[in-house]
């Protein structure tokens, strides 16, 4: 596809896009069409907690491309040229998301990932390589369900879908050995907590467009999925929580990338 047509309105929802890059398998997108979506908890579900609430209304204006998997320590090392912090060897580790990485390295993550991209002729000036906003992360999961995971409210299936406390024997494991969710994106619940742009906020009732929060004086970014080491209920596609930039205490987080087209 090429760089023209990439955002055409056109794209089925989980449509496939594949970006190779030399000495990696390369990077495989699914296409999130533009549309509007109720984010966040509602109030009977005995999960929530107060920073899910309260639902509100959100559109998304624009169609975006959204990262198949995490962002895997393979990956990572041909973009940064250095293994991930919480980096583990061994036979298999190419296919483990990268992990414990802080929010600005995660962001330089994209900025370099675009760089080259665009070095190979794959991208426009006006198309970029982020982690996504919130708000794109959780449409993106739910895929057009309202329900507590993108597959209903039974907990006792998550274990199909995700890496969590009952079933990841307290390690990450290697991306898409679990189901898919309905636009084709694995691990979203689980494995590595995944990064997003905003800084930690708390939600207003009001129905939003395009929302993305940034503190100038914040200390904290929203990470969303849950991790290895979580239950069920912090593995929601509502689930949110917030972790210090630089990552201090060495969270499971790790980072799943969007292709976005916006203005330089």
């Amino acid at each position: 596809m090429d760089q023209v047509h990439l955002f055409d309105n056109t794209h089925q929802p989980g449509q496939v896009l594949s970006l190779p890059l030399p000495h990696t398998a390369g990077f495989v997108f699914h296409w999130s069409p533009a549309g509007a979506f109720l984010m966040g908890s509602p109030a009977h579900d005995p999960d929530a907690k107060s920073s899910e609430q309260p639902q509100r209304m959100v559109q998304l204006s624009h169609g975006f491309w959204i990262g198949e998997t995490p962002i895997t320590q393979a990956q990572w090392q041909v973009v940064m040229g250095a293994a991930p912090r919480l980096y583990e060897p061994g036979e298999g580790s190419d296919e483990l998301p990268a992990e414990g990485m802080s929010w600005q390295q995660a962001q330089l993550f994209g900025q370099r990932l675009t760089t080259l991209l665009r070095q190979s002729g794959q991208l426009a000036d006006n198309q970029w390589i982020d982690l996504p906003t919130e708000a794109q992360w959780e449409y993106a999961c739910r895929a057009q369900s309202s329900t507590r995971w993108y597959f209903g409210d039974d907990s006792a299936l998550l274990v199909e879908h995700a890496w969590f406390a009952a079933n990841s024997l307290q390690r990450k494991q290697p991306v898409k050995r679990k189901r898919a969710n309905p636009w084709g994106l694995y691990d979203l619940y689980g494995n590595v907590a995944e990064w997003c742009r905003d800084d930690f906020y708390l939600y207003a009732t009001a129905a939003v467009t395009d929302p993305l929060f940034v503190a100038a004086d914040s200390v904290l970014n929203i990470a969303r999925g849950g991790a290895f080491s979580y239950p069920a209920a912090e593995c929601r596609s509502a689930s949110r929580e917030a972790i210090q930039k630089d990552n201090p205490f060495n969270e499971p987080a790790g980072l799943r990338i969007v292709l976005v087209e916006r203005p330089g």
